[in-house]
């Protein structure tokens, strides 16, 4: 026979706008002539007028309580009506002695102040038989309780198979229910992770021993045949609380001798590839390291062995780190096949770690005296090799000459070299600190060994005619195969003087100079004074008076 428990209720307006309680801790399901309940509450929600119809309801005043004498139509009216909007005429009475003292206790079981009640269902079980459903582990208790008032319930429970309460009467079924559930108020239960299956078969042959030497009469167990989802494997007591937490304390003693578990310990930050290579041998056990965590396994004592001895080791051990922002330079540390990283731990057992990206951090872990020597040697390295970029400045006119040769230097001293395009007389040095250094070297031998620039202040009408010639024919033959600038320096238009600067190698240089000058020779440039109001004489209508002056430059 099943039971549907029914809690919560909403309060129903009775007429005086009061509200009634439940007396009974059970109620049938249909009226006294055979009508189910349900029919008469799809009528009363169908028709709510027909309320006028059914019998008055008897309540009864027990100090500011107002409990309800026909709990079956009570029960209807609740599941009818949700609202304040009906009021159901009752017959009130005072006290309990105008009621009637004795039928107001019969009726009078329930143990949860009248606001929950449960429903049977005759059409399911045999008459004056109730069925009940207990915890798994209280068939000891229950049986053990009950037997301390017995003789004064009249009812009989019976836990074998169909877990039944009878009687003769369906009165005594009621009351032995009532006394049931006291007996549960009282049943304590508690589970308890065995971790091991080890655990599982030493305490279920360890149980009834504990019975036999305490009496540990009410006291149940009971076992899950699965793992739960979170990977424990439950034992389940039941009983009087104090032998419950007995029991509990002889299991938990059983499972710390027997189960052979894992335990999660928590190592130092960014240790957990040193510990997973170097631990091997010192811990007398078996473990397992992920990240920075420390997994051991075996039963209580060998985990606390095992505790110990990382207790021990951790003072000796130490984490140290670098920021180092330049990937390219996070990648030298690691080198080729990782060779940088085994020169740098080399003669030590430390551990090194070279973060990606966006990771930028050089982790050292290890003994505290190599994790010292591996530092200092990073902190080397690191200066050794970090990027850095240095500006040269360049004689004037010397652009040109050293850009032919960026190329050889950078090659020679393993760095990088250019010349901006908005800075012409300006070098970029980038490499590291000891290629910077060399590059530089290079470049000032260049520029003070192999670098000469002289300059010549000739006439423009010259430059024109003799040194540059149509097209510059009389500049390029000049030039020849030499390595030299030839270049011709900007001058106001009022100037008729302009400077030609050459640069380039010193013996290259002078040669191009005797050239200029030889041909240059059979020229000689006079300057003098002239008064602005003779100049227009000396140059004439259409400067017919340069050309008288000056034939040769006809």
């Amino acid at each position: 026979m099943a039971y549907r428990e029914v809690s919560d209720w909403p309060d129903l307006v009775l007429s005086g706008k009061e509200c009634s309680q439940l007396t009974k801790a059970t109620i049938a399901d249909t009226f006294t002539d055979g009508t189910p309940l349900q029919d008469t509450v799809d009528l009363l929600l169908a028709n709510p007028w027909v309320i006028e119809k059914i019998p008055y309801i008897n309540v009864v005043d027990d100090g500011d309580r107002h409990i309800s004498m026909d709990n079956r139509r009570l029960y209807a009216f609740r599941m009818a009506f949700d609202d304040d909007n009906y009021e159901v005429p009752i017959k009130r009475f005072a006290s309990k002695e105008d009621y009637g003292a004795a039928d107001f206790h019969r009726k009078a079981t329930s143990v949860c102040g009248g606001h929950s009640v449960e429903l049977r269902h005759h059409h399911t079980v045999a008459p004056h038989t109730e069925t009940l459903n207990p915890p798994r582990t209280a068939k000891r208790f229950l049986l053990q309780k009950w037997k301390e008032f017995r003789s004064s319930v009249g009812a009989v429970l019976s836990l074998q198979d169909e877990r039944q309460a009878g009687a003769k009467n369906m009165r005594v079924v009621e009351d032995g229910i009532k006394h049931y559930q006291r007996i549960l108020s009282t049943f304590h239960c508690e589970a308890v992770d065995l971790k091991d299956v080890r655990a599982k078969d030493a305490v279920r042959s360890s149980f009834q021993r504990w019975q036999a030497e305490s009496n540990y009469s009410t006291v149940d167990i009971s076992f899950d045949n699965e793992w739960s989802e979170s990977g424990e494997l439950p034992l389940h007591l039941g009983g009087d609380a104090e032998e419950v937490a007995e029991v509990k304390g002889l299991v938990m003693d059983l499972v710390n001798a027997v189960a052979r578990c894992w335990e999660a310990l928590p190592l130092p930050p960014h240790m957990g590839g040193y510990f997973s290579r170097t631990l091997s041998g010192k811990l007398p056990g078996k473990f397992a390291v992920k990240d920075d965590i420390l997994h051991i396994r075996g039963n209580a004592a060998e985990r606390e062995k095992m505790k110990k001895a990382l207790e021990d080791l951790l003072p000796t051990v130490l984490s140290k780190q670098l920021q180092v922002d330049d990937g390219r330079l996070r990648c030298m540390i690691i080198g080729k096949e990782g060779v940088n990283i085994k020169r740098l731990r080399q003669n030590t057992s430390v551990d090194v770690h070279v973060g990606k990206d966006p990771d930028t951090t050089v982790r050292i872990a290890g003994p505290t005296a190599d994790v010292e020597l591996v530092y200092s040697r990073l902190k080397a390295f690191i200066q050794e090799h970090r990027q850095i970029t240095k500006e040269l400045r360049l004689l004037p006119h010397a652009g040109r000459f050293m850009w032919r040769r960026l190329k050889a230097i950078g090659c020679e001293a393993e760095a990088f070299l250019r010349i901006p395009r908005e800075a012409e007389n300006l070098v970029e040095i980038r490499g590291n600190q000891r290629q910077v250094d060399h590059a530089e070297e290079l470049l000032q031998e260049a520029l003070y060994l192999d670098f000469s620039l002289i300059k010549l202040r000739i006439s423009k009408r010259l430059k024109s005619d003799v040194l540059l010639g149509k097209n510059g024919v009389h500049i390029k033959d000049i030039k020849g195969e030499r390595d030299v600038e030839i270049q011709f320096e900007d001058s106001t238009e009022q100037s008729s003087m302009q400077d030609c600067v050459v640069s380039g190698q010193p013996d290259d240089c002078k040669s191009v100079l005797d050239e200029m000058l030889r041909r240059l020779g059979g020229y000689e440039v006079v300057s003098m004074p002239v008064d602005s109001r003779k100049a227009g004489l000396i140059i004439g209508k259409g400067s017919a008076g340069q050309t008288s002056c000056f034939p040769m430059f006809e």
